[in-house]
């Protein structure tokens, strides 16, 4: 969570409870009984010195959307010799305007407030590219029916195929991560984080891929 990367600008009032949080605790605890699993914290905090985050919104922006699909890439290619990151010389960074985050909108100035973006831009553009494709029904009262399922593809056949169960911060990293991939399905469940059980059969992915949110856990 943006409150742990930059813990040192929370007010004096907020303590913690515990020096480790929900994230580490849930990854050591992971890795400490054989499943995989992928500290995106750690990086983040390493990079803290970058503008990853948006000022007025919870969210990363896409500068640190990158560099969390980087880590997430060092450990799939541990398994998949054929991934490998995004090289930072590739990605130039571009800054545009837009107009405030979530944060911004909470007290009705999302349109007094202009927020900035760093963008890692390919150039030439992304190899990866959308798919219309619509095999799965939303989840009922889901309040984003539009981004529930969706699909990019490079057609690269020596890459994996990946299902992303994720929330609002796959957004942005989900057209990075199609990037090493041969086809990525992104399933926004509503924050349910499930098993999806149904879509993995139907989708036979290499690998299933949960990206949550820390205060979700």
């Amino acid at each position: 969570m943006k409150a742990n990367v930059y813990s040192e600008f929370m007010p004096d009032h907020i303590l913690r409870s515990n020096q480790s949080g929900m994230g580490e605790q849930v990854y050591k605890l992971l890795i400490d009984n054989g499943y995989n699993a992928i500290d995106l914290s750690s990086s983040l905090i390493k990079n803290k010195s970058t503008d990853m985050y948006f000022k007025t919104d919870n969210h990363w922006n896409d500068l640190g959307a990158f560099i969390c699909t980087n880590e997430m890439l060092k450990v799939i290619g541990k398994d998949f010799k054929n991934v490998s990151t995004l090289k930072d010389g590739d990605f130039p960074v571009t800054s545009k305007r837009q107009k405030g985050g979530n944060i911004a909108k909470i007290f009705g100035v999302e349109n007094e407030i202009e927020e900035q973006n760093f963008v890692p831009t390919k150039s030439g553009g992304l190899k990866n590219k959308v798919v219309n494709e619509k095999k799965h029904k939303s989840i009922e009262g889901f309040p984003y029916p539009e981004e529930y399922e969706l699909t990019r593809e490079t057609g690269n056949d020596s890459l994996p195929s990946i299902l992303l169960i994720r929330d609002s911060f796959g957004e942005k990293l989900f057209p990075y991560l199609s990037e090493s991939t041969k086809k990525c399905k992104a399933i926004y469940d509503g924050w349910h984080y499930g098993i999806n059980e149904e879509i993995i059969k139907s989708e036979k992915p290499d690998i299933v891929l949960y990206l949550i949110l820390e205060c979700n856990l």
